[in-house]
């Protein structure tokens, strides 16, 4: 390849890389998109925006530790972009409707253990994909650690919220008691057990015993 073709391609490489705040986000949120429309006052832009990269943005719009201002060019200039409260006043605001599209319905059942944060996204992901899930979890209402944050911070109908938009998708919820991992295995392809702890992390076990990793 001649040297200035070749130039070409590293120079498209490097314009094509994300932007420091997106690719410092988990989700890869498109901020400067969501910041954009917030600046030109539509909300239900910046509502499509999140929506595109986050599930449960109403849950998660509000929780977010915000790492892509960490990464915000205007800290080279002065304070970063309150990208966190911009997060929390768009889902603070009515959600405008929309159509969530999933995939045709599979026979894998799934189980997921716990309906905190971990186990809500993984049920989110999974019936997203067609997959049917049902979700279990010692508490009388969905939420788990999630119901620990101030009600001024995370309200309880915005949980409930989501968990209705889980329903709708498919997701059953059985609350009150969990079977035990030997149970669960013998009736579900899988099971995602949602460990409790801000450290922690999940793991999924397949029907064999052996933990499911993000590629398998």
């Amino acid at each position: 390849m001649e040297q200035s073709r070749l130039r070409e391609f590293e120079y498209r490489c490097i314009q094509e890389e994300p932007a420091e705040c997106v690719a410092a986000c988990p989700l890869h949120v498109d901020a400067r998109s969501f910041v954009m429309a917030v600046a030109a006052g539509d909300w239900d832009e910046s509502w499509k925006v999140l929506r595109k990269t986050m599930p449960l943005p109403g849950i998660l719009g509000r929780i977010c530790d915000h790492p892509c201002e960490l990464r915000c060019k205007r800290r080279e200039c002065g304070d970063a972009i309150r990208i966190g409260a911009l997060e929390r006043a768009c889902v603070t605001r009515p959600a405008p409707a929309h159509r969530v599209l999933v995939l045709p319905r599979r026979d894998t059942k799934v189980a997921v253990v716990g309906s905190g944060l971990a186990g809500l996204t993984a049920a989110s992901d999974l019936a997203r994909k067609g997959y049917p899930v049902t979700v279990f979890d010692v508490g009388e209402n969905v939420g788990g650690p999630l119901l620990r944050f101030p009600q001024a911070v995370l309200p309880r109908e915005v949980v409930a919220a989501e968990a209705a938009t889980l329903t709708s998708l498919g997701v059953e919820f059985h609350l009150g008691e969990v079977p035990r991992l030997e149970d669960l295995r013998t009736q579900f392809a899988a099971v995602f057990v949602e460990r409790d702890g801000e450290q922690a992390q999940p793991a999924a076990v397949g029907p064999d015993g052996r933990l499911l990793l993000p590629h398998d």
